[in-house]
């Protein structure tokens, strides 16, 4: 069987994996969109956060559902059901989860998005955030996360009681194509890529000098 990756923003299905590291797009998102595409992701959501996490969707839908930017929002099998149908037009795309969530960090331009450990991917991937910690994170884990990429040149930090402006951030930043150009290359700057395989061999060192 062959394996298809379906580009989210448009739907065209390809064979090949695109390579999301390299800054590869769709090119049929490429031709046809005349706005820059959001990628909007909430990661690191925990159960007890219901209340917030609708708070805080709602704020996407509210400035975006009717008009504005193409956006991809992904927003997770348990608040689907409640939000399905509530954008009004075919470019918001509202999907509780995407399989190949390389192919939209592909399409994207700018992510709106929490700052748990998926971050790192936002990195890998060259995408300019705008990331709005959680509160009830272990540790304050997401505000550091969120500060050590805005530190880098690649973020916009939005604390969680001001969540309401992070779409007016988003615009603001998809309005300055030179700064959203420096993000990107501040984001790719501090990604780890080979971090995995840096430990293992860090690993294998040492497991061998014990020996």
């Amino acid at each position: 069987m062959l394996k298809a990756y379906v580009c989210p923003g448009c739907g065209t299905r390809y064979s090949r994996k695109p390579q999301v590291e390299r800054g590869e797009r769709c090119p049929v998102c490429n031709r046809r969109k005349q706005q820059p595409l959001i990628y909007w992701r909430v990661v690191g959501v925990a159960l007890g956060t219901t209340t917030l996490l609708l708070i805080t969707l709602m704020f996407a839908l509210k400035a975006w559902a009717d008009s504005g930017p193409a956006v991809i929002h992904l927003c997770g099998e348990r608040d689907y059901p409640e939000l399905q149908g509530r954008a009004s037009r075919p470019d918001y795309i509202l999907q509780p989860f995407i399989e190949e969530i390389g192919v939209a960090y592909g399409a994207a331009d700018v992510v709106l998005a929490r700052a748990g450990g998926s971050v790192w991917e936002l990195a890998a991937a060259g995408l300019p955030a705008v990331l709005v910690p959680g509160a009830f994170a272990t540790g304050q884990h997401q505000e550091k996360n969120a500060r050590w990429f805005a530190d880098a040149g690649g973020a916009v930090v939005v604390p969680e009681a001001e969540a309401a402006r992070a779409p007016r951030v988003v615009e603001e930043l998809l309005g300055d194509a030179d700064r959203l150009a420096a993000m990107a290359a501040a984001m790719r700057a501090v990604a780890k890529p080979d971090a995995a395989e840096e430990i293992a061999d860090e690993l294998v060192s040492l497991a061998a000098a014990r020996r």
